[in-house]
């Protein structure tokens, strides 16, 4: 069997340099490409969530006629932008580092990399999408963890 695919599972924000080196490596090794797979997993419902009065009154007096729920709902999402991001660009740099050009459509061409985002629970976005890959590199200890379940 050939790998031709290499898929890379990042939950949440646990992205490393040296989680992305590995999958490269083994990707470049095998003449792969690499798919860095981004998983949002803070789909936590906000109502229920005990806020403490401070909180609660700091979020009423910031000039917003928004509930306190919708305004941690909001600052939650920009919490995750910001992660999501945060991985990219430690995803691209490690890449553009190893001298691996990103693939704008997606295609797979070995040698390349793409980046997905998708949201979700880590154990069903890695089972989707390992299904489309040859090689799994589970460089964090919450990756294996998940892996295991799976």
């Amino acid at each position: 069997m050939t790998i031709k695919r290499v898929l890379l599972p990042v939950a949440g924000s646990t992205l490393s340099t040296p989680q992305v080196e590995t999958a490269l490596e083994a990707a470049r090794a095998l003449g792969a490409n690499l798919t860095g797979l981004y998983i949002d997993k803070d789909d936590r419902p906000i109502r229920g969530y005990a806020m403490s009065a401070e909180f609660t009154s700091t979020l009423a007096t910031a000039g917003s006629a928004e509930d306190p729920v919708t305004k941690l709902a909001g600052h939650r999402a920009e919490q995750r932008e910001r992660a999501a991001r945060r991985a990219r660009d430690q995803f691209m740099s490690a890449c553009d580092a190893a001298g691996v050009s990103l693939s704008e459509n997606g295609s797979g061409a070995p040698g390349t990399a793409n980046w997905t985002i998708v949201s979700g629970s880590p154990r069903s976005a890695i089972a989707d999408h390992a299904g489309e890959d040859d090689l799994v590199v589970a460089a964090s200890d919450a990756v294996t963890e998940d892996m295991r379940e799976i």
